[in-house]
């Protein structure tokens, strides 16, 4: 997908380090004229969040703190054009009912992470984005 906004930024939110690193270095490979941004936790994601307004946020469900849930929660009362995607080791159908529920999660991804299904959920982001 080619993107018309070269200023579009992504933020990552994933506690484990490896697999943070993991997927800002596929993310950048796939998608090179997107910004990426890295967060550990709930209160790392909310600065970086204050500090760069990215568009999209990439979470991992289970967080130190605040979960990714929670997380969204108090990220969508600051922006309520943001786009999620929810990334869990777990398929819980509840949880997952739960994120899809707002209207703001473009996709529901479980560990281990199918590439190709992250691709179609950011593709589905960027395009909802595009059209704001």
């Amino acid at each position: 997908m080619e993107f018309s906004n070269s200023s579009l930024s992504i933020l990552i939110v994933e506690d484990e380090e490896e697999a943070r690193e993991i997927l800002m270095q596929v993310l950048t490979l796939k998608y090179p004229e997107v910004n990426f941004l890295a967060a550990s936790d709930e209160r790392s994601a909310m600065e970086c969040f204050t500090s760069h307004h990215p568009k999209i946020v990439v979470t991992d469900v289970n967080l130190p703190g605040k979960n990714g849930i929670e997380l969204s929660s108090d990220i969508c009362s600051m922006d309520a054009d943001i786009k999620f995607i929810v990334i869990s080791a777990h398929n819980n159908t509840i949880e997952k009912e739960f994120a899809e529920s707002g209207g703001k999660i473009c996709g529901y991804i479980t560990k281990p992470i199918e590439y190709a299904k992250l691709f179609a959920a950011i593709d589905q982001c960027v395009s909802e984005v595009m059209k704001l």
